[in-house]
C-alpha cells in the first residue's frame, strides 16, 4: 500500500497544482465580474457593451 502511494504521489501532485491553479482562476473571474457589475469599481467606467461583453 505504501508502495502504490509513492507511485501515485507524483501524480497526486500534478492534479492538486492543477486544481489550485483552476480555483485561482475561477477566483479571478468571480472577482473581475463583481467589480464589472457593480457599478462603483471598474463597471462605471465601462460602456454598457463591453460591461455586457464582460459579464457573460
Amino acid at each position: 500500500m505504501v508502495k502504490e502511494a509513492e507511485e501515485f504521489a507524483a501524480e497526486d501532485e500534478v492534479n492538486r497544482k492543477r486544481i489550485e491553479a483552476l480555483n485561482g482562476l475561477q477566483e479571478y473571474a468571480w472577482s473581475m465580474k463583481s467589480q464589472v457589475s457593480d457599478g462603483e469599481d471598474l463597471g462605471d467606467k465601462l460602456s454598457e457593451e463591453d460591461n455586457k461583453t464582460g459579464c457573460r
